[in-house]
Order: C-alpha cells, then structure tokens, then sequence
C-alpha cells in the first residue's frame, strides 16, 4: 500500500490552501477514485478530508460493499504522527525535530512480515544519515541540493541520482543509465501538503526511506507523464477556476484509474 499513500501525497493533495474569505475553495472535500486494475476489493476508494487535511481512504468493492478504511492522526501541530489500517496491523508512524524534519520513521506491516525503524541523523555537510533496524537494515546517505531536495541516494555501493529542474524532478538514474524520466504541465500548483511534510521539502522521500519511487514528492506542477521500465500517464480536465475536477491514469495507454475531485 506504499504506492498507495505516495501517490495521496504527490498527486491528489497538492492543490491550495482552503479560504475563508469568500473566495474559491481550491481543496477538495472528497475524492472518489474508481480503479481498473483488477482487484474486486478495492473497485472504489474514497478519499475524506477534514479542515484541508486527508482524515481516511474508504475502500469498497464493486458491489459497494465497505471492505476497510486507512485512516490519518496528526499532530496537535498539524503533522502528520500515524498512517493505520482499520483492521489493524499496520502501521506508518513519524516523529519530528524542531525544524519539522523526520527524524524517526516505524513501519510496521503484519501481512508482509515486515517491521522495522529508521533514524535519520542531519549532518552539516548538507548530507542525511539513515539508518535502519529490524527486518530491513542497513545505512543510506542522502544528499541535498540548494533547495534542501534529496537529488542522491548512495547505500550499499549503488548510487541513484535525479536531476532537478527547480522542484520539479526531470529524470533519475544510476550511473549513466536513465531509469525514470517526468514530464510536468505547464502549470504551477499551490501546496497544501504541510501536514505530510512539514516545511521540510525532503520529507516527501523520508517517509518512505527511499529516493527511487518518490522523486516527484516535491514537484510544483501537475505530473502528466513517467517513463521507466512502463509509462504512466495522468490527464487532467479542470473547471472554470482551474480546479481539477477529473483526472484519468493510464499505464502502457491502458486506463487503469478515474479520478473525481468535489469541493
């Protein structure tokens, strides 16, 4: 379910902040996504949120029928502190310096076996220790660019590196090999993602300890294209006030999602 929350976060959230004074509300109320890929329990999710923060994703199977909900708890600061699963067993908890970086990740997963920590120490030569116990161990150092971004990962001799235009990640690749590569709309998104990272750019890649998968964590534009090992498209149709109100996945030209977008 990694995937899962990565794309809530990167994809789904990055829209303004709510108004008050009257003017257009440019965060979603809900987000219904109807799924194409196969899995008879988990046909429809709904994503609720509460005061501009994502409160649960409610899974239904094609006969609507309720088969479980991740839910979200944050912080009485407005970050978020745990990811749960309402059958239990799982799992996805953050703690925060002062600066509102990661500085502690536990993930726990019952149904994969799986359950480890990862402590990430700030060193002042603009580079992020991480290391990690339980069932995956092992240390990664991440490097940080001008604009506080992770642009290299370096653990156990294998280097990934993504190359940044601004905010927005353009490639990534190991060694001269281009594994991945984004295209983005020309058009600037307003962040209202504070809860998930902070105002620390990078936690977008702490959460899930991992570069790879999570370069686009940042990006100030609308995500239409990624090209690596398939290519994923993304296609918006926005309202009146550039909102959008429908946007449509497809892997290798095949539709795969739907999404729906109320305000």
């Amino acid at each position: 379910m990694k995937k899962l929350f990565l794309l809530t976060i990167t994809s789904l959230l990055i829209f303004g902040c709510s108004s008050d004074d009257g003017s257009t509300n440019t965060q979603p109320k809900k987000i219904v996504r109807r799924s194409y890929t196969g899995n008879p329990n988990e046909v429809i999710q709904r994503y609720l949120f509460s005061n501009g923060k994502l409160e649960s994703i409610k899974f239904y199977n094609s006969s609507d029928f309720f088969k479980g909900s991740i839910n979200y708890e944050y912080f009485s600061n407005g970050l978020l502190h745990n990811i749960t699963k309402s059958n239990g067993g799982y799992l996805h908890s953050f703690i925060y310096d002062n600066q509102e970086r990661i500085m502690h990740m536990k993930y726990e997963n019952s149904q994969l076996d799986e359950a480890y920590y990862v402590n990430y120490t700030y060193n002042n030569d603009n580079t992020i220790t991480a290391e990690s116990f339980g069932t995956t161990q092992g240390v990664k150092t991440y490097y940080l660019n001008s604009n506080n971004l992770i642009y290299k990962e370096v653990s156990e001799g294998t280097t990934y590196e993504v190359i940044f235009d601004g905010y927005n990640a353009i490639s990534g690749s190991y060694g001269t090999f281009i594994s991945r590569s984004f295209e983005y709309s020309d058009t600037d998104l307003q962040f209202n993602t504070d809860y998930f990272t902070g105002g620390y750019a990078s936690n977008g890649v702490l959460m899930y300890n991992s570069l790879y998968g999570n370069e686009t964590a940042s990006a100030n534009k609308y995500l239409i294209k990624e090209i690596g090992n398939d290519t994923f498209k993304h296609e918006y149709t926005f309202d009146g006030n550039g909102r959008p109100i429908i946007r449509l996945d497809y892997k290798n030209d095949n539709l795969t999602d739907e999404f729906k977008y109320e305000y």
